[in-house]
């Protein structure tokens, strides 16, 4: 007779013992699953109920399986082994019986084999069976999958042992490393053409950023900015060991095969990000004319569009980009009236017949910025001001009435040293006119003599001892009256 028990137990995660766990024997003879806790479904319990009698009338082989929350002990081997005998499942004088225990709490599982069924289910498929069809399952929390895949195994090699190689041959296949993580190695191949691909086509659009003289530039090796990927993923790796060691928090929340193509992401995407910005850069720099600068930012975002939407890092530099555009293309619209025509800043690099010396000296220091418009007849000739990068360290010169006036800042006169204290000045300076304005002398405080120092480290170890517990065993039900000398496999998931 081959019988199926399947036991859940109770919320709370309540630890069973040998001599608590029921025995579905005692609802009927054709009952071999109990289930009161509902970890399994009724569809599956059915199921389960189906297959055990289908084989019982066939083959008079009794099988078990115990899925409890939580079992007394840390041995699930030992404690499989005490619940095989304490109901005897198997046929008396065959000993045909294999019993599957789980406990999902310890994420254990153990196969026990009686004498007779060692032959026809070996350790070793045993052990492929649990690892190749259990545990992916089980990993995943589907009990109901697990179970159900690993008795239909068991099933079809009881029913015809000839099937043993060929089960085994195809559970090796499912077994191997390639088959097992096929998904994510082949996402991570694709993933990293892909993005190789993206990275290539960024470098491109980078080499392709054309001189202020429209000739292209030299070509520039771009691998060095990958470097930002391998160290983001460097520091993650470091990051992670401390948190798995310092704060428990369990490594496969961190590594997964699953997450290759993320990795590949990061890395490329890092690398296209930093050189994304590099690109941005050199525009900003290469071109002061503003009309030069929005096309070349145009193209340059054309060429980059398919890296830019696979990265969300780059989002973030298009809108400031976009930011930039809108007041570049402020710059392009004319002064009232007909016939303007704006000077090409890049091409026209002496600009001393149109600004004059304050202007002049107001955009070498950032403050302000010119756009040239020029027409024919009597003043031709209309700069408009824009503010400059350093707009906001410069006010108006009341002497000169440029925006040339620096904001205050210390002027040191004397020198502090240790022993005496120095002596400074607040200042207001304009850098057209050299008008100034002070705000009072202010002391400096004497300088701190350098003094060494030293430090110590302390180390502290701390260690811990596993606590154990016993089980006990029981003689219920109507199983066959089988034994088992401990045959069979386990694993934890």
């Amino acid at each position: 007779m081959f019988g199926l028990v399947l036991w859940a137990a109770q919320d709370g995660y309540a630890q069973f013992d040998v001599n608590t766990i029921p025995s579905p024997k005692d609802t009927g003879q054709e009952y071999y699953v109990s289930n009161p806790s509902g970890i399994l479904s009724q569809t599956t319990v059915d199921s389960l109920n189906r297959l055990a009698h289908i084989v019982d009338s066939l083959t008079s082989s009794e099988l078990a399986v115990v899925v409890v929350d939580d079992f007394a002990g840390d041995d699930d081997f030992q404690f499989a082994l005490d619940l095989f005998n304490a109901w005897r499942i198997g046929k008396a004088g065959s000993d045909n019986g294999l019993l599957l225990f789980v406990g999902t709490e310890k994420r254990a599982y153990r196969f026990i084999t009686g004498y007779g069924m060692e032959t026809v289910l070996p350790d070793a498929l045993l052990k492929r069976i649990g690892e190749t069809l259990l545990v992916p399952k089980f990993r995943a929390g589907d009990y109901d999958g697990g179970v159900l895949a690993a008795m239909d195994a068991v099933q079809t090699v009881v029913l015809n042992p000839s099937t043993a190689g060929d089960l085994r041959r195809n559970l090796a296949r499912k077994n191997s490393f390639f088959y097992r993580h096929q998904i994510p190695l082949l996402s991570f191949a694709l993933a990293f053409m892909l993005y190789g691909l993206l990275w290539r086509i960024t470098s491109r659009a980078f080499n392709r950023i054309p001189t202020r003289s429209g000739r292209k530039p030299a070509r520039t090796p771009t691998g060095l900015y990958l470097v930002f990927g391998g160290v983001a993923l460097f520091l993650f790796g470091f990051f992670s060991i401390f948190l798995i060691v310092f704060v428990g928090m369990p490594p496969w929340w961190l590594y997964r095969w699953s997450y290759l193509p993320l990795y590949v992401a990061v890395f490329f995407g890092l690398g296209i990000t930093a050189l994304y910005f590099k690109g941005l850069s050199l525009i900003q720099k290469t071109y002061v004319d503003a009309a030069n600068r929005l096309e070349a930012m145009a193209n340059f975002n054309k060429r980059m569009l398919l890296p830019i939407l696979a990265t969300p890092l780059c989002w973030l530099l298009l809108y400031l980009a976009t930011r930039w555009g809108k007041g570049d293309q402020l710059r392009l619209v004319p002064p009232q009236g007909g016939g303007w025509q704006r000077i090409d800043r890049d091409k026209q690099k002496d600009v001393s017949r149109y600004l004059d010396r304050g202007q002049r000296k107001e955009e070498s220091v950032g403050a302000l910025v010119y756009e040239i418009w020029t027409r024919e007849g009597p003043g031709g000739i209309h700069p408009v001001a824009f503010p400059g990068k350093n707009f906001s360290k410069y006010g108006l010169c009341p002497s000169c009435g440029y925006h040339t006036f620096s904001n205050t800042f210390l002027k040191v006169v004397k020198r502090p040293t240790v022993i005496d204290e120095g002596e400074g000045e607040r200042l207001q300076e304009c850098s057209n006119c050299k008008h100034s304005v002070s705000h009072g002398r202010v002391v400096l405080s004497r300088t701190k003599p350098i003094r060494s120092s030293s430090g110590g480290s302390r180390s502290s170890s701390s260690s811990s001892s596993p606590g154990s517990s016993g089980s006990g065993s029981s003689n219920s039900g109507s199983w066959g009256g089988g034994r088992s000398g401990g045959g069979g496999a386990g694993g934890r998931w």
